[in-house]
């Protein structure tokens, strides 16, 4: 290995190492699991609630290979697109709880998902949708 050419910072939000700390607890190789399928398993759950069974199979067989290599390096990519997608659908099914945690949780993983907020603009109970956000958030 080559530590000096692989020098990254911590990109993540300081709420993200709480949340994923339950996983130190087990072995290296369970811990990898678990996140594994909380990332993959996610995404699928996401994927089909958005999309009938055909589209959501395609779209799935589209992001294979994406997903495969997030999952190998154990990134949270999967992960942060699973709740933007769920944020959406929370959204369409005037869900502004659901849509307010999955915006919250995606952005204890990484900043990405508060662009998912834009989409309030055009939700018909923003002022609603707002109270509940700062209520998830705080």
């Amino acid at each position: 290995a080559h530590p000096e050419q692989h020098f990254d910072f911590y990109k993540y939000s300081p709420t993200f190492a709480l949340l994923f700390a339950p996983l130190a607890y087990l072995p290296f190789a369970l811990g990898f699991l678990c996140w594994s399928l909380l990332n993959g398993l996610l995404l699928w759950y996401a994927l089909d609630r958005l999309l009938p069974a055909r589209p959501a199979t395609i779209a799935l067989a589209l992001l294979y290979l994406e997903v495969l290599l997030a999952l190998q390096y154990g990134q949270s990519n999967a992960l942060v697109a699973a709740l933007m997608i769920l944020a959406f659908v929370a959204f369409e099914r005037r869900r502004p709880l659901g849509a307010a945690l999955s915006i919250t949780l995606g952005a204890a993983v990484k900043l990405f998902p508060l662009a998912a907020l834009s989409l309030a603009a055009f939700y018909p109970r923003r002022i609603r949708f707002g109270a509940i956000f700062i209520t998830v958030l705080a």
